[in-house]
């Protein structure tokens, strides 16, 4: 059973706090578990101001979320307000998902719940959802990042009131840096995978994923 640490050593530097959000940036709209590597980095770098069940590590944690949503819905609208252009493959790219069954919707979305499991991608299991309902690599990329932004933003209207709370003291200004570090590599992660996908696969992303997932495991069963 894992026991929350004291406040005292929830403290984030203002400096964990950006290497946090960059990560978190990066992390969320690739599918590899931004959760994940947000709990496992603070540990491989001995930074030791949060466990699992630390609440308000938690709370530090869905503040960059919520600037990864943000940056998501307004990536998107943005597109929304451009006509099609040569290089959207076969047309509006928005116009095929929208042609996607009831049964598909529901389908990728209970695919979604799967990323409630510990070290589970959420856009991963997202991304794979859209692939089984017969959407191309790049519609069910941007299918998962369009999923993205109401899950995180409930999860936000859930964790943020701790945040302008008692229980955000010490960790309002890191994660403010934390959010607008999240919010510009979540743009370039974006961009980067939305090209990357209309002619490449997931497979690189899991084989790192399961490279990852050993070594750590090895290097914290050697550590203890």
């Amino acid at each position: 059973m894992l026991i929350p640490l004291a406040a005292s050593h929830t403290k984030i530097s203002y400096f964990q706090g950006a290497i946090l959000g960059l990560l978190q940036g990066i992390a969320e709209p690739f599918p590899i578990s931004s959760l994940g590597h947000g709990v496992i980095l603070p540990r491989l770098a001995g930074w030791h101001f949060q466990r699992a069940d630390d609440d308000r590590f938690l709370t530090f944690l869905i503040a960059t979320h919520l600037a990864t949503a943000i940056v998501l819905l307004l990536f998107f609208e943005r597109l929304r307000r451009r006509p099609p252009r040569p290089d959207d493959h076969l047309g509006d790219p928005d116009a095929r998902i929208a042609k996607l069954s009831w049964r598909q919707a529901i389908a990728v979305g209970t695919s979604q719940s799967a990323g409630l499991v510990p070290g589970m991608s959420r856009s991963g299991v997202t991304m794979g959802g859209g692939l089984l309902v017969g959407l191309s690599n790049e519609d069910a990329a941007r299918y998962a990042f369009l999923l993205a932004t109401p899950i995180i933003g409930a999860a936000a209207a859930l964790k943020l009131p701790d945040l302008l709370g008692t229980k955000g003291n010490g960790l309002r200004g890191p994660a403010l840096v934390a959010g607008l570090c999240a919010a510009v590599t979540t743009f370039l992660a974006v961009k980067f995978l939305l090209k990357y996908f209309e002619s490449n696969r997931l497979t690189p992303f899991g084989v790192y994923c399961i490279c990852a997932g050993v070594i750590v495991s090895i290097v914290f069963a050697i550590t203890g």
